[in-house]
């Protein structure tokens, strides 16, 4: 299953490359999977995680703190975090942020392979 993320900076009106995310599998009674990257130019990232057979519920987790110090500017929010459920489908999966300084704006959208 692919879960993929494009990120925006509403700041500088441009993608936000090289943020760091960090993608956590929450499963109930075990150890938390996790996996991490950094956007590409296009703000783009792509984690690959192995199908379980039961629901799933991940968090995504976006580095503003570290992002917006390189730009000399201190956020109010340190992060964007999102927790979202999947449940029972490996269709690619798709979360879009459009990021700022004090706020951020999610939305979700599968993918539709051509």
């Amino acid at each position: 299953m692919a879960i993929s993320v494009h990120i925006c900076d509403s700041t500088m009106c441009t993608p936000a490359a090289d943020l760091g995310v960090r993608l956590r599998r929450r499963i109930e009674n075990c150890p938390d999977e996790s996996y991490e990257g950094r956007t590409d130019s296009d703000g783009f990232l792509r984690f690959v995680v192995e199908p379980a057979s039961w629901s799933r519920l991940y968090q995504i987790e976006a580095d503003l703190a570290a992002y917006y110090v390189i730009a000399g500017v201190m956020p109010s929010l340190t992060a964007a975090a999102v927790e979202l459920s999947v449940m029972g489908s490996s269709e690619p999966l798709h979360l879009s942020l459009l990021i700022s300084p004090s706020s951020f704006i999610v939305y979700t959208a599968n993918l539709v392979q051509q």
